[in-house]
């Protein structure tokens, strides 16, 4: 997969942060929108740290797009094993990185730092800011009679993840079309969303539909 142009406009958001080692980022968000926030997380689904890299990016900025917002900055969560942050020979973390990166970047979303820790097990993921309209945006209990349930992307990754760990005949093919769903944003959702003005959408990576459909249906107090 190639790489996701620089696009150095995106800085102008950034009032403070890496350039000089700051503690924090400052950004810059436009007048008359809300904040909305997200941090997600995954282990390797994939075999290829790249493609891993640009999965659990593409996780974290679906729960901005699921919500009708824009992705407008993110920070990388990284967990590497002791001796992978020592000796990382096949470049596997810069890898994972860069796939993180080039997700963010077509999102349209500043790079704005991040944290790291030592961990046994190897995890990537991204803390999200997105912008959104406060007056119009979908929602878990946005549903109303009437609507129909649309899926902007097949079921059965987790399937086909389970397919390439036990390394079953075709795990190959499985991996890439992993790379092909998981890996591809969900930008277009958020757009019709936004235009069509819609009440309810959820990110149900993660949870399957059949977990989705009961937490939209969860009794609220």
């Amino acid at each position: 997969m190639e790489a996701a142009p620089a696009r150095p406009e995106l800085e102008k958001r950034v009032l403070a942060g890496r350039a000089h080692n700051e503690d924090a980022a400052i950004i810059a968000i436009p007048p008359g929108r809300a904040l909305v926030q997200t941090v997600d997380v995954l282990a390797p689904i994939v075999n290829d740290a790249y493609a891993f890299g640009r999965i659990a990016a593409a996780n974290a900025l679906s729960d901005v797009y699921a919500m009708g917002g824009e992705p407008w900055s993110a920070m990388n969560l990284a967990f590497f094993p002791p001796a992978l942050s020592e000796n990382d020979p096949e470049g596997v973390l810069p890898a994972i990185l860069q796939g993180g990166l080039d997700a963010m970047l077509e999102a349209g979303a500043v790079p704005a730092g991040g944290h790291t820790v030592q961990d046994e097990e190897l995890k990537y993921g991204l803390a999200v800011t997105g912008i959104i309209d406060p007056a119009s945006f979908a929602r878990n209990d946005g549903l109303v009679p009437g609507q129909r349930l649309l899926l902007t992307k097949p079921l059965g990754v987790g399937i086909l993840a389970t397919a390439v760990k036990a390394h079953w005949e075709g795990s190959e093919e499985s991996e890439a079309e992993i790379l092909r769903w998981a890996g591809r944003l969900n930008s277009a959702g958020g757009t019709v969303i936004r235009e069509l003005a819609l009440t309810a959408a959820t990110d149900i990576t993660g949870f399957g539909l059949g977990d989705t459909l009961w937490k939209w249906h969860w009794p609220r107090a």
